[in-house]
């Protein structure tokens, strides 16, 4: 007994050719991103550095300890005061690390303070890195911060703040598969933090333009892969409001 109206035949074909190019170059684009998300795991092999001499990771990257204090709570009874003193609190999510901001008067809270770092989830997707640019940086639970040692980035030849930004941004690159692979055989994928910092060895790399080629090709990825997710989500949209 319901009526409803449907449009005549030629508004319906007209929809129809509509949806068909939709769902074409929705095809497309998921395409593309499945390439370029394919190219961006690609693990980086280093066959120029094979021989070069092996470091341990903690003597590279020192890290940052979680706040089980910044809880939604803990934030809220922290609030900054001003936009002067402020501390980025990161949660260890996936879809949108950032958590919250407190205020950098706040004592007891395992901070970095205007720093290059990388974020690095320990539970759930564990493993996962994500670098962000310089600023002062706390986490809350199920999540680590990594940042350079002082006492090496002269002996890697990092001697200003570009060099330093680039090279943890090629660190990135260079462990994200072997932190994924480490936290894939630990128990309830867990990232292996003491495990990791104590035994790991990597070749120790100098700065160097082919570090510098490296990042800036991953970033090219990067940036194209946002931008077909905006695309993807902005025809999703329309999709759904104009056919659904």
């Amino acid at each position: 007994n319901f009526i409803f109206e449907i449009p005549d035949l030629k508004e319906q074909e007209k929809y129809l050719l509509e949806m068909k190019k939709i769902e074409k170059l929705l095809k497309d684009l998921e395409s593309k991103i499945k390439k370029l998300e394919n190219l961006q795991k690609k693990k980086v092999e280093l066959e120029i550095y094979k021989n070069n001499s092996l470091i341990k990771l903690n003597n590279i990257l020192d890290y940052c300890s979680r706040n089980d204090s910044l809880s939604e709570e803990g934030i809220y009874n922290n609030l900054p005061q001003d936009n002067k003193n402020i501390i980025n609190v990161l949660s260890g999510s996936v879809d949108d690390i950032f958590y919250g901001k407190i205020s950098g008067d706040i004592h007891k809270v395992h901070y970095v303070k205007q720093k290059y770092v990388l974020h690095v989830i320990t539970r759930g997707k564990a493993g996962k890195i994500t670098f962000l640019d310089k600023g002062n940086y706390a986490t809350n639970t199920n999540a680590f911060i990594f940042y350079l040692k002082d006492s090496i980035i002269k002996d890697l030849q990092l001697n200003n703040d570009e060099k330093i930004k680039i090279y943890l941004k090629f660190l990135k690159i260079y462990l994200q598969n072997i932190f994924s692979e480490a936290c894939s055989k630990s128990d309830v994928s867990v990232f292996p933090l003491t495990e990791i910092m104590n035994s790991l060895m990597i070749p120790k790399i100098n700065f160097s333009e082919e570090i510098k080629k490296i990042t800036e090709l991953y970033d090219n990825i990067e940036n194209f892969l946002n931008l077909l997710y905006k695309k993807i989500n902005r025809i999703n949209l329309i999709y759904k409001k104009d056919f659904i």
